[in-house]
């Protein structure tokens, strides 16, 4: 892990809008709608420089106790061209690696995380077909489903999730913009229910798990931003059965730029987010970092008479991912109540919250 320390502080800006690396024509833009094949398109597109696939879900074994998980992979070019060497450790690409269990039931959050050169099979990210991994962690498609695996020092994840279900392209066709401009965007998509089966290991008890899964995958290419740069990302499905996914990006010169994305039976389409405000109810300040983190929200978007409150099922969810991208961040497993056109709904889900770590 050591070793690629000087390599993840270059490239720790990988969890903010834009790119590890700076903007190259050798590398493909996300800049205008694309085609998309699936399941071809859930596998790596080495032709941009960063690329992420987040899993989320919410899982519950047969005595009731419940449980949140977070496994994500990152793709991160080193460089644009493909590397020609007699070497098999020469690699363009980093992968690095990260998962969480919230067991809600003991009030326990637990965390690791990998970093690996996508060399000498150690870990990579299939182009064909979606296959990617670092070390024994990784995330597989099996036939119409996937097998997600996950082994750490508190807990081990082995979970099935099948069958994937149509993806849910935000922005226009897919293209996310992330800034008024236009000018940072990345090409994101969600499948925001999948049926999800397995065993959990956690502090030396094992069960069966079954659940739902929320899966996200965004590749891009762009500038490095600057710092301050960061975001807060919901995502929730909804008991009536639809699903909303909201992103409100926070910018260094003090642009929030917010969008979203509402699901329903099948159907998407983007919200309208005009004079949409996210505030902060409660704030969760980190015994380890020092950071606070909004562990309490009110969300409203009146142009859709929407309006929400969404609360932490646990305050501790931060993640302090030191030896891979360098800075914290809250990921946690998060209930909603709220109206939409005047009727209840709730619903449960996760949030992200990025650039807190101070």
């Amino acid at each position: 892990m050591r070793a690629c320390s000087t390599i993840v502080a270059c490239v720790a800006a990988v969890l903010s809008i834009g790119s590890a690396t700076a903007v190259s024509p050798q590398f493909a833009q996300s800049d205008r709608p694309r085609p998309w094949s699936f399941p071809r398109d859930h596998a790596s597109h080495p032709e941009f420089a960063t690329e992420w696939w987040y899993f989320t879900g919410r899982l519950s074994d047969p005595d009731g106790d419940r449980f949140g998980f977070e496994l994500t992979f990152f793709r991160v070019a080193l460089r644009s061209e493909q590397i020609v060497s007699s070497s098999s450790w020469r690699t363009r690409d980093l992968i690095i690696a990260h998962a969480t269990l919230s067991d809600l039931s003991a009030r326990n959050f637990h965390h690791s995380e990998k970093v690996q050169r996508a060399a000498t099979g150690l870990a990579g990210a299939e182009t064909e077909r979606f296959h990617v991994w670092a070390d024994s962690w990784s995330a597989e498609q099996v036939d119409d489903g996937l097998s997600l695996r996950a082994n750490a020092e508190d807990f081990d994840l082995t979970l099935e999730l099948d069958p994937v279900g149509e993806a849910v392209l935000h922005g226009n066709g897919g293209l996310s913009l992330k800034c008024a401009d236009g000018t940072q965007a990345s090409y994101y998509y969600s499948v925001p229910r999948i049926a999800t089966q397995g065993q959990l290991r956690v502090k030396g008890k094992e069960c069966a798990v079954t659940g739902s899964t929320w899966m996200d995958h965004e590749f891009f290419t762009g500038p490095t931003p600057g710092d301050g740069l960061g975001w807060n990302w919901f995502s929730v499905n909804l008991d009536d059965g639809r699903d909303i996914m909201l992103y409100a990006v926070r910018h260094p010169d003090g642009e929030v730029f917010p969008f979203g994305t509402l699901n329903s039976n099948g159907t998407s389409r983007p919200l309208d987010m005009e004079d949409a405000s996210f505030v902060p109810v409660r704030l969760w300040t980190s015994p380890t970092t020092g950071s606070s983190y909004p562990v309490s929200w009110r969300i409203v978007l009146p142009r859709e008479k929407i309006e929400f409150s969404v609360e932490a099922e646990l305050d501790a969810q931060e993640i302090v991912a030191d030896a891979s991208v360098g800075f914290a961040y809250w990921e946690g497993y998060c209930s909603f109540r709220g109206l939409i056109q005047a009727q209840t709904v709730t619903g449960e889900g996760y949030v992200e919250l990025t650039g807190y770590d101070r």
